[in-house]
Parts: structure tokens; sequence; C-alpha cells
């Protein structure tokens, strides 16, 4: 078996001549690789994810070949110049006919959670470096990659949180939705009312819908399309909500359960359970990464 950035079961195409391998670096709380591999297909199978050390996301470029990828339902092929997302936590398969190379950035889920409140939306799907945010982001990547060495401990939080800012403005951009410009305004306008009314118990289709004068039944459609639905949304943008407030100094004497209330949820077992599904991890285990990240990243600035 062999090994790439976590444990993975590879087949080379040619194990006889195969030549690949793999680098990696981390600045602060961030891991970046960069791997090279010949013709290979590979798959990670659940047993074979460490949920305590595996909990991150990692963004893709590929700068040579490509490959297709499936995860979390969904497949898709990602070649030279084109990004991908991949969840850590997840199990996954990929297969590449060509020699590929690979620039990588491994963030923190509650980090990344933080900047992309649905990246649950971009697991699987390819973010081409055609579009005008792709182009950018490629750019910024790839100069990234080459500079991060020479950069100073206090810089490095700043520039990652730089590269995830760039990856919500392709979120929020229509290039990767395939819609009716109507219909991308629309649900653009409902997620909007829901981050802004997340927390008013009484937020529902039918308030959201009068709000932007439209029936309930075309809400739950436009949704449909999109292939979420209101409470995914909500519960989404709660669990947003509840994450940064278990990672705030504002919010650190309060327990866990009272997060859970001030945040809409009643129950705190459902809680849990919807937490550890989204994030990978309890909410427990969530505050206390976090506060480990945090005394590691202002040991490292104050070394």
């Amino acid at each position: 078996m062999f090994k790439y950035h976590f444990a993975w079961d590879l087949e080379p195409y040619n194990s006889k001549q195969y030549e690949g391998g793999a680098v990696g670096y981390r600045y602060g709380n961030t891991i970046f690789t960069e791997a090279w591999f010949d013709p290979l297909a590979g798959f990670r199978s659940a047993d074979k994810i460490d949920h305590g050390r595996e909990n991150y996301i990692e963004l893709i470029m590929f700068t040579e070949g490509g490959m297709h990828v499936s995860q979390s339902k969904r497949e898709t092929y990602a070649g030279a110049g084109d990004f991908l997302l991949w969840d850590a936590l997840q199990p996954g398969k990929f297969d590449s006919n060509d020699r590929t190379r690979a620039n990588t950035i491994l963030f923190p889920r509650y980090l990344a959670n933080q900047y992309l409140p649905n990246i649950e939306d971009l697991y699987g799907r390819t973010i081409s470096s055609k579009t005008t945010v792709g182009s950018l982001l490629s750019s910024y990547v790839v100069s990234l990659h080459r500079n991060i060495a020479t950069a100073n401990s206090h810089e490095y939080s700043g520039l990652v949180c730089a590269t995830l800012e760039m990856l919500r403005a392709y979120t929020d951009s229509p290039d990767h939705l395939g819609n009716s410009k109507r219909q991308r305004f629309m649900l653009q306008s409902i997620i909007n009312l829901i981050k802004e009314h997340y927390s008013n118990p009484d937020c529902s289709p039918e308030s959201i819908a009068d709000e932007l004068s439209i029936s309930e039944r075309y809400l739950r459609k436009i949704l449909a399309d999109s292939n979420t639905t209101f409470s995914e949304l909500l519960k989404s943008e709660r669990l947003l909500a509840a994450s940064k407030a278990l990672t705030s100094i504002s919010f650190n004497q309060e327990s866990i359960v009272t997060i859970a209330y001030r945040f809409g949820f009643c129950d705190a077992a459902h809680f849990s359970k919807s937490f550890k599904s989204k994030f990978g991890c309890s909410p427990r285990e969530y505050r206390n990464q976090a506060l480990i990240s945090f005394k590691n990243y202002h040991s490292l600035k104050n070394f």
C-alpha cells in the first residue's frame, strides 16, 4: 500500500516503472503539499480514515495531468489548471490515466467552515481556472506555494484566510450554477435572508417567501433545482454560527448546551449529532481542537 497525504490503497498502472512522491510542509495550522505520480487509481475506504488526525478540507490544484474523482456521490474530472475540494474525512476514489502533478492546501476544518458555510456543495465539483475567479485563485495558489516558505510566522494566518476568501468569492459567483439568471438571483436572495434571520425561531420557508414576494412553492422549487432544501440551509447557518461561538472568546464561559439553544437548537442530542455530521467531530472536540490550535499558533508567533 502506498501513502498519498493520508492512507490510500493505490494501484499504479505500471508498478515496475512507477514513479511518484509527495512533500509537505506545515505552516501554522495549515499544510502545504506537492505531489507527483505516474498513472494510477486510488481508493480510500472509511476504515482508512483517522478522524482525530485528518480533520482537514483539502484544496487540490492540478498543474499537470488530471484525474477522475468520486466523493459524496459526485463524480467529476479535473485537468491541469483546475481545482477540487476534498473532504479528508469522507471515503472516495480517483483514477488518473496521465502523469499528474498537484499542489494542495489542507485547511483545518473549523477554519474552512467559517469562510465557506456551504462547503459541502463544492465537494466533488471541479473549479475551473477558466472562470474569472478561478483564474485569480489559480495565480494566487501558485504564488502562495512558491513563497509561503519565506513568509513570517505572523503572516501565515492572513495568507491562508485570503485563499479561503477567494474560494468564497467563487461560491458567491454564478459561475458554478446552471440555473437561469432569475433563479440564481432568487437563490442568492433566499440564502442571504436565511443568513440574516437564522437566529429567529420563526424563520420558515413561508416567512422568507413572503419577504421576497414569491410563493412558498416557487421557493422550494428553486432550492430543489439547486439540490438543497430550506431546512438544510437553515441548519447549516445555525451550525456555522454555533461553530464560531464555540471558538470565540466571547462565548468561552457558555456551555455547549447554552450555545446550542442560542442558535436555534432545542435538543442538545440533535445538535451534537448534526454538528458531528457537518464538522466531523463533536462540539466539545471542535472547541478543544480550536483551543489547541490557538495556543499552538501563539506559541509559534512568540517563538
